[in-house]
């Protein structure tokens, strides 16, 4: 091939075309040039980005069960609270109730 050096970069672009076998080929080659150079930063910046997931995901679980734990707890407390009320009206009516072995006043 001829002197391309007064053409700059599309003469050096065009000249190591050619020895690659075309402008396809050479496009090709920058293109895995460019993922075997930043495929390590890119795997590292994914698993980065997905232990701050992980860990995001397990503080959110956290909160969550902390929060239906407590809900649980104030409805058992609720039931309790309940059951006892329950129990003194029982009581108290059974105390107020007629005596079944006495006979009616006149």
């Amino acid at each position: 091939m001829g002197n391309l050096s007064n053409l700059g970069g599309y003469g050096t672009f065009t000249t190591r075309a050619h020895a690659v076998g075309g402008v396809d080929k050479l496009i090709k080659i920058i293109e895995s040039e460019a993922v075997r150079e930043h495929a390590p930063k890119l795997m590292a910046d994914s698993v980065a980005a997905s232990v701050a997931a992980g860990v995001a995901l397990a503080e959110g679980g956290r909160r969550l069960y902390g929060v239906a734990k407590s809900k649980m707890s104030e409805r058992e407390a609720q039931r309790a609270t309940a059951d006892d009320a329950r129990q003194q009206l029982r009581e108290q009516a059974a105390a107020d109730a007629p005596d079944a072995s006495s006979p009616p006043a006149a």
